[in-house]
């Protein structure tokens, strides 16, 4: 699953590199262009309030270049929205954590290992940097949405205890406000 917005869920099949769209509740599923989906490291899925349209995003590495394309579901066509050149970032999170019209992955510079979020806007089609607070270094930390702000939390097998269920618990090691 790449990702789900206002009940609509996106899925890629890597098996026959299908990409798709999914209405759950009216069970329809529309079939997108899959363009480059093999070589993704990034993926992301939202609803773009400006242009009243969901939009797939996703981005690839090569050497030191990162490229991000977008695709509207209004047309089926990938757009390329920005060429990030001599970067050495890479995802910690593939998987883009939607949060009020941006698409957000948590990032570190292999260069100097700092982590920090890569967020864009879907509106402003634009990328932001959101630096993160040192007490998120760890190896285990993830991003995730809590109470409507973006939220850098560990998940550790070994830190964390056991709750009723048997699961995992989540602890929330920071919160951030988005709009940085």
């Amino acid at each position: 699953m790449i990702g789900s917005s206002n009940g609509l869920v996106c899925i890629y099949q890597q098996l026959d590199c299908q990409l798709l769209v999914a209405n759950p509740s009216t069970r329809e599923v529309k079939k997108l262009y899959a363009f480059l989906l093999d070589i993704c490291e990034y993926w992301g899925f939202g609803y773009d309030s400006s242009t009243n349209n969901y939009k797939v995003i996703v981005g690839f590495q090569k050497d030191k270049t990162t490229c991000f394309y977008a695709l509207s579901l209004k047309t089926n066509i990938w757009e390329l929205i920005r060429v990030f050149r001599d970067v050495d970032d890479e995802p910690i999170s593939v998987r883009g954590v939607l949060l009020d019209g941006s698409v957000n992955w948590f990032m570190i510079n292999k260069s100097n290992s700092k982590k920090f979020i890569l967020s864009f806007d879907l509106p402003r089609q634009e990328f932001i940097e959101i630096s993160v607070p040192d007490e998120c270094d760890q190896d285990d930390m993830r991003l995730g949405v809590i109470k409507q702000c973006l939220c850098v939390y560990s998940q550790s097998p070994y830190t964390n205890k056991p709750d009723d269920m048997g699961n995992g618990k989540i602890q929330c090691k920071n919160a951030l406000e988005t709009g940085a």
